[in-house]
């Protein structure tokens, strides 16, 4: 009984977290999501499809990742974190090996990534990995998602220019959609070995004592630190947030966010060889700009624990609306190009981590997942009809000058939101 006690209660288990949260979010949100940025456009042009009607796919796809978040938060709580990352990595072998094999209408590819795909963005990806590092550290909660979260841009960097070889080598794009079926088989087995909460192993968050933990904070406050980062320690409920204009301040922040992504993703890479681009300099342009969105969200993650995440985050947004700028002009100049893609990415990679340590400083690790998810719907609605509209534009005037400027002033918009996400204030009950 004692070895199973001192096994419990061993070396902390949060770490080893990490790493398992690192892979599999690479998976998904690397191979899958960046390496759709490079099969995507290779597909469309191979089968002869507009990109306003191919592009209803992603579309739909955005519309249920966000209308299910609820969903997954309910799984989350009912079956825990890890078995609903199974749930999203199983369903994705299967419909990626089906889109590698058998698609070839567009009814198809409108059913498998429309319909079933987003099943393996949403049950395996940002939530259920967020809210397992939520559990696990308080202190360190910014740097262990700055840590998880670069998974995805590492693995992205890799993508873009590997599918764009691998394509060409094998001369269809099908391998590409087999490819990554692969690559989310090895996250499924990796994922095996994640635990949901420290209280599973008899630990505690960032593996230090509540006691110890609340001494430190007390001696913190006594020093009156200069740049201190607030943390509520208070539960909040998805009611009570709802009722504090930072929620509304932050879905504001996230749709000039998912319309900046959703751009470079879907439309980023036929706007640049539209620019004049060959495949791989629009492939290393795409895969630059994921390797510095990864390279920043570590350190980033860190600067989250000492600078205030709200500020951080206006200042990161203000970044990506200038950056966007010169995405759109797309200069002939590939290393200027490069370097441009590159800032964005430093940029979109502060926000990746800023705005979930934001929901879990502010509302707690009970609330993340439940108010997190509550947001998915109203952020999907607003999100998700970008890829599609931006196609049939392109369609319309051959161009994607209305798009960007667009997006640059949304951005606008949201880098002034972000300034005024101060910590939310529970209202007092009355008697």
């Amino acid at each position: 009984m004692s070895n199973t006690l001192e096994n419990k209660r061993g070396k902390f288990y949060g770490w080893n977290n990490v790493v398992l949260l690192f892979l599999v979010y690479s998976a998904v949100m690397g191979f899958l999501f960046y390496g759709f940025t490079v099969i995507f456009p290779a597909m469309i042009t191979a089968q002869g499809w507009g990109r306003g009607e191919a592009s209803f796919a992603h579309t739909i796809r955005g519309f249920i990742v966000g209308f299910i978040a609820p969903l997954v938060a309910y799984s989350i709580g009912k079956i825990g974190n890890k078995k609903t990352i199974l749930v999203g990595l199983s369903f994705g072998v299967v419909t990626l090996f089906l889109l590698g094999t058998v698609v070839d209408q567009l009814w198809q590819w409108t059913l498998i990534w429309g319909f079933m795909i987003p099943i393996t963005y949403a049950f395996s990806g940002g939530l259920s990995v967020q809210t397992t590092v939520t559990f696990w550290f308080n202190k360190k909660r910014a740097t262990a998602l700055g840590i998880v979260l670069s998974g995805g841009a590492v693995a992205g960097f890799v993508a873009a220019p590997f599918f764009t070889f691998l394509m060409q080598k094998a001369g269809t794009w099908r391998v590409g959609w087999l490819a990554v079926s692969g690559i989310l088989l090895m996250a499924l087995i990796v994922s095996l070995f994640i635990k949901n909460k420290p209280s599973d192993l008899g630990q505690v968050p960032d593996g230090i004592a509540p006691e110890v933990a609340a001494k430190a904070a007390s001696q913190t406050v006594q020093k009156k630190s200069k740049t201190p980062i607030y943390q509520t320690h208070e539960v909040w409920t998805v009611k009570e947030a709802w009722k504090t204009p930072f929620l509304y301040l932050l879905m504001i922040c996230r749709f000039g966010q998912g319309w900046a992504l959703s751009l470079v993703t879907v439309h980023g890479v036929l706007h640049l060889i539209g620019s004049g681009l060959s495949k791989m300099e629009a492939a290393s342009v795409i895969s630059t700009l994921v390797l510095f969105s990864g390279i920043s969200r570590f350190p980033m993650g860190m600067l989250g624990d000492r600078i205030s995440p709200r500020v951080l985050t206006a200042i990161a947004l203000a970044g990506m609306t200038l950056t966007m700028v010169g995405l759109w002009i797309a200069p002939k100049n590939l290393p200027l190009l490069l370097t441009i893609a590159g800032a964005y990415g430093l940029f979109f990679g502060a926000t990746v981590i800023l705005m979930p340590a934001l929901i879990g400083n502010y509302f707690g690790p009970a609330g993340f997942a439940p108010i997190n998810g509550s947001m998915g719907p109203i952020t999907t609605f607003i999100t998700a009809p970008f890829p599609m509209v931006a196609g049939y534009l392109f369609d319309h005037y051959k161009s994607y000058d209305y798009v960007f400027m667009g997006v640059v002033a949304f951005m606008t918009v949201s880098t002034l939101c972000a300034a005024l996400m101060v910590p939310p204030k529970k209202k007092a009950a009355t008697a």
